[in-house]
């Protein structure tokens, strides 16, 4: 087996509910058999689009998602992480998730899964946290952690389940969980889990509150050496004030953040990629890396396009860098009112319709 210093020189040679959702539509999916996906899947380098998180029910078997598809094939994208959204009150229709798989796979699009477990409030699934499980009195046990986790691997089951019936090329089960990546043992749990389903490669993403090099350091046994890659949320400020041009940007990052990022991989040894990566077109955005708060912000689609040319330029010459899924291809976000005031283009971070677009097309033929 390949050694994670063996795995460095190489690679240039070769991504909150305490119970489970429920899944409509099982008895009547049936799907034709599909191959696995190729064992070099978690190695290739890839330029990839997320779709779909915050989706209304029955978008992705609508006239709408069918149209997304084929401006994605239309742009050349190869490779779609799907991010359903799954709140505990809320079902997820299997039978509307196969629908998107195969069409994108009939236009020639791979795909990931990865549902992303959302939370009823406004905290986000970042903020899920629990006390330590324990026995605070006697007869009286604490096993909030231990049942969410549960309740996690049984949605696993689920999903990746499909995920495997669905002929998708990879499996990401689980998403900014920052908070309890300290749990070994049950995220141990939950891959085993992931694993009795999908036979391909699994990776986990977490944001940048995550010192990745230091649990990595901290514990030779934790859990993300087990993940087939491992998949990071790259939301870093490329530029200390607005209009910075991408060279600029690529220096910052180069000076920043590619020397953290290749002691993460050295470290972790296997595929290591942004799992998110993205930047608003809005006046600063590539500061920020937010739309909120930004209520004198115009329309700025060079901050964006400026922000993938330069994190495409600053790490593709390292060759432990598998690529990145950019957040995101559509905005499905309920109200978008507040990245709306500029009537020369909406300010938030979907690619599609934009001029980064056409930066991420060219990326996509260098990366092949």
């Amino acid at each position: 087996m390949m050694n994670r210093r063996d795995f460095i020189k190489n690679s240039a040679l070769v991504a909150v509910a305490l119970q489970a959702p429920v899944l409509r539509g099982a008895t009547a999916f049936a799907p034709a058999p599909h191959p696995g996906p190729p064992a070099t899947a978690a190695a290739e380098r890839r330029l990839g689009v997320i779709f779909g998180f915050n989706a209304p029910p029955g978008y992705f078997s609508s006239a709408a998602a069918r149209a997304e598809v084929g401006h994605m094939a239309g742009l050349g994208v190869r490779w779609c992480t799907v991010a359903p959204t799954v709140l505990p009150d809320a079902a997820v229709d299997e039978d509307d998730l196969s629908a998107i798989f195969d069409l994108l796979h009939a236009r020639g699009i791979r795909t990931q899964l990865r549902p992303i477990l959302g939370t009823p409030g406004i905290h986000g699934r970042a903020m899920v946290w629990f006390p330590s499980d324990r026995e605070r009195l006697p007869g009286r046990i604490s096993r909030h952690r231990a049942d969410w986790f549960a309740g996690f691997a049984d949605r696993t089951h689920r999903y990746a389940r499909l995920a495997r019936q669905s002929g998708c090329s990879g499996y990401g089960f689980a998403g900014e969980h920052d908070r309890m990546v300290g749990e070994n043992d049950l995220w141990k749990n939950v891959l085993a889990a992931a694993r009795s389903e999908f036979k391909g490669p699994i990776d986990s993403c977490h944001t940048p509150v995550v010192d990745i090099l230091a649990e990595l350091r901290r514990r030779p046994d934790h859990w993300f050496y087990d993940l087939d890659a491992l998949t990071v949320s790259f939301f870093r400020p490329g530029a200390d004030q607005p209009g910075a041009t991408a060279g600029a940007m690529a220096e910052k990052f180069a000076r920043e953040w590619v020397p953290y990022y290749r002691n993460v991989a050295e470290a972790f040894g296997k595929p290591v990629r942004f799992g998110e990566c993205g930047c608003p077109s809005s006046t600063g955005g590539a500061v920020t890396l937010a739309t909120g708060g930004l209520d004198a912000a115009g329309y700025a689609p060079a901050e964006q396009q400026n922000y993938l040319e330069a994190v495409c330029r600053a790490f593709s010459p390292e060759p432990w860098w598998r690529g990145l899924d950019w957040w995101t291809w559509e905005a499905q976000q309920r109200d978008r009112t507040p990245v709306r005031k500029d009537p020369a283009g909406d300010r938030d971070f979907a690619l599609r319709g934009k001029p980064a677009a056409g930066t991420f097309q060219v990326w996509t033929q260098k990366l092949s």
